[in-house]
């Protein structure tokens, strides 16, 4: 059955041991409601199992339910607690992924505008705790807009009163309140505010970092990489590297990521709890803070941690590849292979029509943007650090973003003269056999979301 047909969220991704079965797997999550199919993820050339799976409830609440059960728990015969969350759909995994920790725990419904919040909590309270509610109300008459939102304190609650609630309320999840891009209007409205999350709290981070740099196994693909960061709520984007790979300690060829969280407390969280994580198995994830953009370090402690800066990590990026490609090129002459030197030749030759520059450092984030250009690729997307990698080639690329749900975005320079040659190189050129169409973006009016009105012919 494709996986349209089921209700959404129904659908969990399990992060396991390599030597977990699809039985145990089975075995763990049928207690909680009818499993229609496991699929554990297996490698196409050796066949062995990647050390993550997909599991298929027949209803969302059957899936909720069990995941807040199994999460962080043992299966098997592994020591290695499951992470287990709501799996990503095509649309989702090719965007921006949320970073909201509660966007499961919300309903958005229709009401009659007669309705009261007294009348929404005496219904829907049946079904869980609530967390808190709001009707959408007209900002100059205050009156009733037919629009609501319910924000329960458990995933299984609102899932439950999804399936459950008076059909006369034509009730959907809601979906993330931010988006690349653009929000539904009904999220225009102002809503009641939400509580800060508790992770924020967690961690003292006196000395304010919000960044981190990473090492994570090569093995990962991109959304996994991101579903492993965004475990700490807060998360705003990860921002991958296409540098030649380093083989670290444990023999496991890794690759370098930025990853940016909204507060110093998660960022000191995410790195306590993810340092050292051993994800797949036989890897460990290696996470250190990045000193370059704290928010409350004075000027004597930011001198001091300027060792630890970008520009800085970027020149020996840059030392490192000088060095791989020295030694690739002495293995060559040998009539040897290097690991990794045919994804490297691949990128530039098959992956990408174009003929690329080698490399260049990114702009830093809180750079200036001097020039914006507008890219849609047909007829869908290739993967975004491909993206990232291409478009980062002409120097000073401080941001790349894909809006929610589109074949299409933007890519910030902190330089014109970067951005014009990147136009000029990769507009009509193809990657990973995606067209794609690049130009200079309308001026901004005072919000990223809008969308260019540019003729793309």
């Amino acid at each position: 059955m494709a996986e349209s047909l089921y209700p959404p969220h129904s659908r969990l991704f399990v992060a396991c041991d390599q030597d977990t079965t699809e039985e145990e797997l089975t075995g763990a999550f049928q207690n909680y409601g009818s499993v229609q199919n496991v699929n554990l993820c297996r490698d196409r050339t050796t066949g062995k199992p990647k050390g993550f799976a997909f599991v298929q409830f027949d209803k969302t609440s059957e899936a909720a339910v069990a995941m807040e059960a199994v999460n962080g728990t043992n299966i098997g015969q592994s020591d290695r607690p499951v992470r287990v969350t709501v799996a990503l759909s095509k649309e989702q995994s090719g965007s921006s992924i949320s970073t909201d920790p509660y966007q499961f725990h919300r309903l958005f419904l229709v009401v009659p505008k007669t309705f009261t919040e007294d009348d929404l909590h005496q219904h829907f309270s049946q079904f869980g705790s609530i967390d808190n509610l709001s009707i959408l109300k007209d900002r100059e008459t205050k009156e009733n807009k037919g629009y609501a939102y319910v924000k329960f304190k458990k995933f299984s609650d609102a899932a439950r009163a999804f399936e459950n609630c008076d059909r006369s309320y034509k009730v959907v999840f809601a979906k993330p309140r931010e988006q690349s891009g653009t929000k539904r209007l009904a999220e225009r409205e102002t809503l009641r505010t939400e509580p800060v999350s508790a992770c924020t709290h967690l961690e003292e981070n006196p000395e304010g970092y919000t960044s981190l740099w990473a090492q994570v196994s090569m093995e990962l693909p991109v959304e996994q990489v991101e579903w492993l960061f965004d475990i700490p709520p807060g998360l705003k984007f990860v921002r991958f590297f296409n540098e030649p790979p380093f083989r670290g300690f444990d023999d496991v060829y890794t690759r370098k990521v930025l990853v940016r969280y909204d507060s110093p407390g998660t960022a000191a969280y995410a790195l306590r709890k993810l340092d050292g994580f051993k994800y797949p198995a036989g890897s460990q994830v290696r996470v250190k803070p990045d000193y370059q953009y704290p928010e409350r370090m004075s000027g004597a402690d930011r001198q001091r941690q300027k060792p630890h800066s970008i520009s800085d990590l970027m020149q020996q990026v840059e030392n490192l590849t000088k060095s791989l490609s020295e030694a690739t090129q002495l293995i060559n002459s040998a009539g040897l292979t290097a690991p990794f030197s045919n994804s490297a030749k691949q990128l530039e030759t098959f992956r990408c029509s174009a003929k690329l520059p080698p490399p260049q450092p990114l702009a830093p984030p809180n750079s200036t943007t001097k020039e914006r250009l507008f890219m849609v690729c047909e007829p869908g997307l290739p993967p975004q650090d491909a993206l990232w990698d291409v478009f980062g080639r002409f120097g000073n690329l401080i941001e790349l973003y894909i809006l929610n749900g589109k074949n299409c975005g933007y890519a910030k320079y902190s330089d014109s003269t970067s951005a014009n040659k990147a136009m000029l190189a990769l507009n009509g050129q193809d990657l990973y056999r995606m067209k794609l169409k690049v130009m200079i973006a309308e001026p901004q009016r005072g919000e990223d979301h809008k969308r260019p009105r540019t003729n793309l012919n």
